[in-house]
């Protein structure tokens, strides 16, 4: 879920292609990460086929940290190479205790690969994956960040984050279901991507949190107490 770094900067990444194993590369989800210069991230990912379904194909958030990895020369020329740690307390799939790690290398373009190993969808067994990521099309400008958080027995259990033109939101609501929204600035105003069935305007207070603008701002929508808990401008 890059693109990553070693400096604290804000994410602004779509996923172009997984591979597994010596498989080519496919996609088959429309993947947008969103994250702020701290390190906390959303990651939602709708399937590409078929109906709008009521939620993502999968969606999680927490926070992510990265550390160089030795080189020995055979990366050279290749860019910068790091090991990632994504921790991620909210989920769609109910992993709240488990860690995500894998190895990110840039190309000179700002493009990155993730590798790494996973479990095969299909096989249920142990797998090297890939993953090709870059920056959306219209990812012009990175600011302003922010992010809003609610909690629930003093955890996240909700989630905002705006980069620039771009807002994802994620809400836990069961130990394997989760509300998500993805909003994209066009013209002055935002709009919803019709990827979900699910209304992300019924579900977060979006209209307050584009238009907060100071660090402790708080807001109540459905017995949930949200706060904006970082925030920069340029």
């Amino acid at each position: 879920m890059p693109l990553a770094s070693l400096n604290p900067t804000p994410t602004l990444a779509t996923r172009h292609g997984i591979t597994w194993g010596l498989d080519a590369p496919t996609e088959d989800s429309s993947v947008l990460v969103t994250g702020t210069p701290s390190g906390h991230y959303i990651d939602v990912r709708f399937a590409l086929t078929g109906a709008p379904t009521e939620g993502p194909f999968w969606a999680f958030a927490g926070q992510s940290t990265y550390k160089p990895l030795p080189s020995d020369g055979c990366s050279s020329g290749w860019g910068q190479v790091v090991r990632g740690e994504w921790a991620h307390p909210i989920d769609s799939m109910g992993n709240f205790e488990g860690k995500d790690y894998a190895d990110v290398m840039t190309f000179p373009n700002g493009d990155q690969i993730e590798t790494g190993m996973l479990e095969h969808p299909e096989t249920g067994k142990p797998s090297q994956f890939k993953e090709y990521w870059t920056k959306p099309e219209d990812a012009d400008a990175y600011y302003p960040i922010a992010r809003a958080v609610y909690q629930q027995d003093g955890k996240d259990r909700g989630v905002m984050i705006r980069v620039g033109k771009w807002i994802q939101a994620i809400r836990q609501v069961s130990d394997t279901q989760v509300e998500v929204g993805r909003w994209r600035e066009q013209a002055g105003s935002w709009v919803e991507e019709g990827l979900s069935a699910q209304s992300g305007q019924k579900s977060f207070p979006i209209e307050w949190f584009v238009a907060s603008g100071k660090q402790g701002e708080s807001v109540a929508m459905d017995e949930q107490n949200w706060t904006v808990v970082e925030i920069a401008n340029n």
